[in-house]
């Protein structure tokens, strides 16, 4: 069997390299979620933006990132309560007036009709989340793929 002889020139600094990008790495994985995450929240606020009727689910849209180490999740969502209702829509139920109000005041409308119309026909969806990751997906995956090249430059330097 042939033999194959290596030899690490400066093995030392080699390994300290390793060592500062192993310490590294977290800090790194850490910058680019939140980016990603700012982004996928950027683009989010756009899709459920100002065409909306009063701007207060786009201005609840925020990020969050949970985790440490190398086990990072990043999290982009409405705070408002409804978020979820008008990205998924709703089947036909009947409505609290409460919430309807300032809605129905705004378009002129009674608020006992727009209660009515979703007991008949529940909302229909209106998403911003899903295809927000889906315009931004191959910006993300760049983000998260540059994470190995800064990951390799520590350990080049």
């Amino acid at each position: 069997m042939p033999a194959v002889d290596f030899s690490i020139l400066n093995l030392p600094k080699f390994l300290a390299s390793l060592h500062a990008a192993g310490e590294a790495t977290p800090a790194i994985l850490r910058a680019a979620m939140g980016e990603a995450t700012l982004v996928l929240e950027a683009e989010a606020r756009t899709l459920a933006g100002p065409s909306r009727d009063s701007g207060r689910l786009q201005g609840s849209i925020s990020s969050t990132i949970s985790g440490s180490g190398n086990t990072l999740t990043g999290q982009v969502g409405p705070s408002a309560r409804y978020g979820l209702w008008v990205e998924t829509g709703t089947r036909p139920h009947w409505p609290p007036r409460a919430p309807l109000e300032g809605w129905a005041h705004r378009h002129g409308i009674p608020v006992f009709l727009v209660q009515r119309a979703i007991a008949r026909h529940g909302t229909r969806a209106q998403p911003f989340i899903g295809p927000a990751l889906e315009r931004t997906r191959g910006r993300i995956t760049g983000i998260f793929a540059k994470v190995g090249a800064t990951v390799f430059s520590k350990v080049q330097s």
